[in-house]
């Protein structure tokens, strides 16, 4: 990033010299090097947060199921079945929501520290 910063701060001094391709060549090397990056970071945490999404939605699905069977047998209104689905629906989005919080962090962590970077200068 502190690349870019310094390209785009010193167009001058390369128009002035004449190195326009030059730099142009050594941003786009720069840029194609944080892309892969930033692609590498998404597949690193890829099978985490398809883990924190998928856990709720399988027992979403094993409760919906299990509450099923029991209001057929009778054992469970429908009304309390109806009711507690909608807790559980609420507490999944809950945990989907802690989870994204949980993969996102990392990458917030280091933003924040970069901000503190540019502030001190």
């Amino acid at each position: 990033m502190t690349e870019i910063e310094e390209a785009v701060l010193g167009v001058r001094v390369v128009r002035a010299f004449g190195q326009e391709e030059t730099e142009t060549g050594r941003l786009h090397h720069q840029l194609r090097d944080m892309f892969s990056s930033r692609v590498r970071a998404i597949r690193l945490r890829a099978p985490f947060f398809a883990s924190l999404m998928a856990g709720p939605q399988i027992g979403q699905v094993l409760i919906l199921a299990l509450g099923g069977v029991m209001v057929i047998t009778g054992q469970v209104t429908v009304g309390v079945f109806l009711a507690f689905v909608s807790y559980l629906t609420v507490l999944a989005g809950r945990a989907r929501t802690i989870g994204m919080i949980l993969t996102n962090l990392p990458q917030c962590q280091a933003a924040v520290e970069r901000i503190g970077e540019i502030l001190d200068l």
